[in-house]
Order: structure tokens, then C-alpha cells, then sequence
């Protein structure tokens, strides 16, 4: 019995010094607000083609797999990061005509300031401009 015990003990010995020597990979901290700007950095350098769940886990320094804690797929991403692009464009008000030129003048500005970001909404699943379907 006492050689068992021993043969246990050098076991768990063994097994306690690998995971020593094993650094453990670093938690991914990162929330949906980081996803999309290091989404709109792979547009920027490789135009919306380039945009994928590898390109972005790249440009953050995770893996891939990492990307599904904030998103479901390629399509939810590209949608996050168009999303991210009008999020910085105003909501019109006042007088129509104003409000249009203030919006038009807003979104062309925020529009040069991503490179490659204009494409997105062909990314889109649905034109934002087109009727509703009842």
C-alpha cells in the first residue's frame, strides 16, 4: 500500500510541475466597443473583403475563438462595425432642410475620417433607405 501511495504522490508531483511549466493563455479582455475599432483598422488596411472573424481576432491579439464571446458569426460582425460607423452621425432636428445639410456635411466628414469604412452599408442585410414592407 505504501508503494501505491507513493506512485500517487509522484503522479500528482509530476502533473503539478507540467502546469507549472505551462503559462496559461491570457484572458481575453475585450468588449464589443474594441471589437468594432480593431473591425474598422482591418477595413482601413484591407477594405471591407478583409473584414473576418481571424483579421479582427489578429488585430486585437486573440485567437479567433476568443471573437464569439461578443458576436455570433462574420455576419454579426460586419453588422457591429457598420453599426459603429453611424453611430457617430446625429440625429436630424429642426427645420428639415437644415437638419439634412448638418447630417449630410456630419456623415461625409465621419465617413473620410474611416478609411474604408463607406462601403458598410453594402454589408448591410437590408438598405436603411429603402421603404418598409408591411
Amino acid at each position: 500500500m505504501a508503494s501505491t501511495s507513493v506512485a500517487s504522490a509522484g503522479r500528482i508531483r509530476t502533473t503539478l510541475l507540467l502546469y507549472e511549466r505551462i503559462p496559461m493563455p491570457r484572458q481575453a479582455t475585450f468588449g464589443a466597443e474594441e471589437l468594432a475599432e480593431a473591425g474598422l483598422a482591418v477595413i482601413a488596411r484591407e477594405g471591407w473583403s478583409g473584414l473576418t472573424m481571424r483579421a479582427a481576432a489578429t488585430q486585437l491579439g486573440v485567437s479567433a475563438m476568443a471573437l464569439y464571446r461578443v458576436v455570433s458569426d462574420s455576419d454579426a460582425l460586419e453588422a457591429m462595425v457598420a453599426d459603429h460607423v453611424g453611430r457617430g452621425l446625429p440625429v436630424p432636428d429642426g427645420p428639415l432642410t437644415a437638419a439634412l445639410g448638418t447630417w449630410a456635411r456630419t456623415a461625409h466628414d465621419r465617413l473620410q475620417s474611416l478609411p474604408g469604412a463607406a462601403a458598410c452599408h453594402h454589408r448591410l442585410k437590408t438598405d436603411p433607405l429603402s421603404p418598409v414592407e408591411s
